[in-house]
């Protein structure tokens, strides 16, 4: 069975880049230790991104919490 963090598809160099970037975006917007946030929980606010342009801290805060997977 494959951990939390484990991306199920290749990704690129620069998208390991950004998704770290969320991560770190993430832990301080919701004051978290940057450790406790996730891979899956970057990639997914990434797509949210990609989707609508920008995402909300509620929205964040939903991810964060596991309502939005």
């Amino acid at each position: 069975m494959p951990s939390k963090d484990t991306v199920q598809f290749r990704i690129t160099k620069k998208t390991v880049d950004e998704i770290e970037r969320i991560r770190t975006v993430i832990a301080e917007e919701l004051g978290v230790d940057i450790n406790k946030v996730t891979k899956i929980q970057g990639e997914i606010v990434l797509r949210l991104k990609a989707l609508k342009g920008k995402v909300l801290k509620s929205e964040i805060n939903d991810v964060y919490i596991g309502k939005i997977r």
